[in-house]
Order: C-alpha cells, then sequence, then structure tokens
C-alpha cells in the first residue's frame, strides 16, 4: 500500500463543535415549539446533513426541515461557530501530515464554515482542497463530497484513504475504493465504524497509523 492522499472528516474527527451544534439544533426546534428534553440524543445530528436528521428523528417534511435549518444557521452564525475546538494533537498531526502527504477535508459541514473553521485554527494552507456541502444542495451527502474531491484533484483511490467518526464515511470511501480509517473517539456509533479498514481509539493512535501507511514513521 502506498497511501499519498489523507482525506479527513472534520466535525468528530479533527474538530469537537458537539456544542455549537446541538444548541443550533435546540434553538432551531424550540423556534417550532419543539421542548428537547434531553440534548445528548441530538449528537446524532454531528455528521450526517441537517435536512436527512431534521427529517428522520423528528418527522419533518423536506420544506419543514429546510425552515429549520434556516433557524439553526442563524444561531449557529451568532454564537454557535466559536464554541468549536480541536482536539488535542490535531493541529501538530496536520502540519506534520502536510509536509508528506497531501491532505483534504471532506465534510458535510457547510463550505464556508469549514473554511472559517480552519483558518481559525490557523490551519487552512495545510489542506490542499477543502469539500464541504454547498448551500444550493447540489453537493450534500458524504460520498458525493469524496466522489467530488476524487475527481477534482484526480486522486488515484488506491493511493488515498478516508478517515472520519460515522458510517457515511466509511461507505463514502468504501462507495469510491479508499481505505478506511474510523475514529472511536468522535461522535458516530462504533457499530456504524466497525467495517472501516482500521480503527483507533485516539488522535495519537491515527497519527501512529498514518505514519504506518505513509511509511514516514522516523
Amino acid at each position: 500500500m502506498n497511501i499519498k492522499n489523507i482525506l479527513f472528516d472534520l466535525d468528530g474527527t479533527l474538530l469537537n463543535a458537539s456544542e455549537g451544534i446541538i444548541n443550533s439544533v435546540v434553538y432551531s426546534l424550540e423556534k417550532d415549539g419543539v421542548e428537547v428534553g434531553n440534548k445528548k440524543e441530538l449528537e446524532s445530528f454531528i455528521g450526517p446533513p441537517l435536512k436527512d436528521s431534521y427529517m428522520k428523528y423528528f418527522d419533518y417534511s423536506e420544506d419543514e426541515a429546510e425552515e429549520r435549518i434556516l433557524d439553526y444557521r442563524y444561531f449557529f452564525d451568532k454564537e454557535g461557530f466559536d464554541s468549536g475546538f480541536l482536539y488535542d494533537g490535531v493541529v501538530e498531526m496536520v502540519r506534520e501530515l502536510s509536509k508528506k502527504a497531501n491532505i483534504y477535508i471532506a465534510t458535510t459541514k457547510l463550505q464556508k464554515y469549514a473554511e472559517l473553521t480552519l483558518e481559525k485554527f490557523d490551519i487552512k494552507s495545510c489542506f490542499k482542497g477543502i469539500q464541504g456541502s454547498t448551500l444550493d444542495g447540489s453537493v450534500t451527502f458524504k460520498t458525493d463530497i469524496i466522489e467530488k474531491l476524487v475527481k477534482d484533484y484526480n486522486l488515484n483511490p488506491k493511493e488515498s484513504v478516508m478517515i472520519g467518526d460515522h458510517l457515511l464515511d466509511v461507505q463514502g470511501a468504501k462507495d469510491h475504493g479508499l481505505t478506511s480509517i474510523g475514529v472511536s473517539y468522535g461522535f458516530g456509533d462504533f457499530e456504524e465504524i466497525k467495517t472501516a479498514d482500521y480503527i483507533v481509539d485516539s488522535v495519537e493512535e491515527l497519527e501512529e497509523k498514518l505514519e504506518e501507511l505513509l511509511e514516514w514513521k522516523e
């Protein structure tokens, strides 16, 4: 195996944005008169497309879900964005990896939020490409996001690895022939990521596994 390209999910893999995401969901639901008893149950919103989550977990129609998303974005812009933080060791890992491989972001987070987040933590320049969801809905699902990166940057799937904490990351990698690494420290269900080619339990283990795959361990 000769891995040259590394695709990272953002939320739950590099970034803990749970507080901002969950509070934004709570705000959007309360605007519609829905009371939230246990915020932890809303962790399922971290990762998948927002519209799908509103429709799946609260039985909203597509139009109703779009209305909730507008409220979500209003709150996220105002209060949610600044609450996220990178996991310990991420900055150092990303900066080192950027010297040895082509690294990319593949996230369902809205494109502008993904770019602003990486700028905030001064690591945007480490990534050769950043692909998030688009406002017009033309690119939303993780498998489509991975496909766009593969096509736009002419990536060889056999030389590429996708890293994430959710079933959608693992399945997206498989859809396009990439090696997959599931991270158990994020917000996905372990049962969902157990089909990944590799599973790691910390950022430290992730870096070690990438060193192994890249064969640049010193």
